[in-house]
């Protein structure tokens, strides 16, 4: 369900020393697309690449964006403390399908669950613009979100604590060349991956779980 891209981007990106919002926006587009089209549509502005940090397809699939641990480009004065997740859709003029909010649910779960100080916002919520959309189910999102929380809590236990990782512990080893990288990355817990979460690896534990026992939690 989540896939990692390789998407090169025009320049260096920042690290994101803090993270407050997690902010859901609506790409406005009906036709289909990719999160290769809205890298190129961002760079073809003069962006350094994609400006969110997640891109949720209408088949359900994540696919990353900008790595996680850094600045995004989506909303505007809150970018240095925010996490930017875009809905493929127009979302005042459709509506969004069960496989959307299903994965919705899950990112915004274990993303709640890695930055627990986060809040999950709609883009209007923080700007003057009306994204993602009046058919934005974001109740629906909302109320399910803290039942999902609950139940990988009781799933994995404290297994979830040791997919986190601190923005201190990540930035001892910054810029110190390739042995300081080595070093880091055999010093890590087991599912650290890069960033601060191993998504992949929860992902594959997900996938234990039957997959109609998945989508019934997910719409109840």
């Amino acid at each position: 369900m989540l896939h990692h891209t390789q998407l090169s981007f025009k320049e260096p990106l920042e690290y994101r020393e803090e993270t407050y919002h997690i902010v859901l926006h609506h790409s406005e587009v009906t036709s289909r697309h990719t999160v290769e089209d809205i890298h190129r549509w961002h760079q073809n502005k003069g962006w350094a690449g994609i400006g969110y940090h997640f891109f949720i397809d209408k088949d359900g699939e994540i696919y990353e964006g900008r790595p996680l641990d850094t600045v995004g480009a989506h909303a505007y004065g809150h970018n240095k403390m925010s996490i930017g997740i875009c809905f493929e859709g127009d979302f005042n003029k459709e509506e969004m399908n069960d496989e959307q909010v299903d994965a919705s649910i899950m990112l915004l779960a274990i993303l709640s669950l890695a930055y627990p100080e986060s809040a999950i916002d709609a883009h209007k919520d923080l700007t003057n613009k009306d994204c993602p959309g009046k058919n934005f189910p974001m109740e629906r999102i909302y109320e399910n979100v803290g039942l999902c929380k609950m139940f990988l809590k009781a799933l994995f236990g404290e297994q979830v604590e040791l997919m986190m990782v601190s923005n201190e512990w990540r930035h001892a080893h910054d810029g110190m060349g390739d042995e300081a990288e080595e070093e880091r990355r055999h010093n890590a817990p087991d599912w650290f991956e890069t960033g601060n979460f191993n998504y992949q690896r929860f992902l594959d534990l997900l996938a234990e779980v039957e997959e109609e026992d998945w989508h019934r939690l997910c719409r109840e």
